[in-house]
């Protein structure tokens, strides 16, 4: 049950880090795009970035409370 628990907490430190990944690009394309730039692709990177936070956190606080 230990390891059900560990790798749930793993999983979700992975989910943080491509969000922060998601992130990084996010604003490096925006950057590099700056005069050309789609309302539809913002919401939908930071709805992706919203999304990937939520579940990783929700990952690891799931991990927790199960020891």
């Amino acid at each position: 049950m230990n390891n059900k628990n560990e790798g749930l907490k793993e999983v979700g430190k992975g989910l943080i880090t491509l969000a922060n990944l998601f992130l990084i690009l996010f604003f490096l394309n925006n950057y590099l795009q700056h005069e050309s730039f789609s309302v539809v692709g913002i919401l939908l990177s930071v709805y992706t970035v919203i999304m990937l936070y939520y579940t990783g956190y929700t990952a690891i606080n799931k991990g927790g409370d199960a020891c």
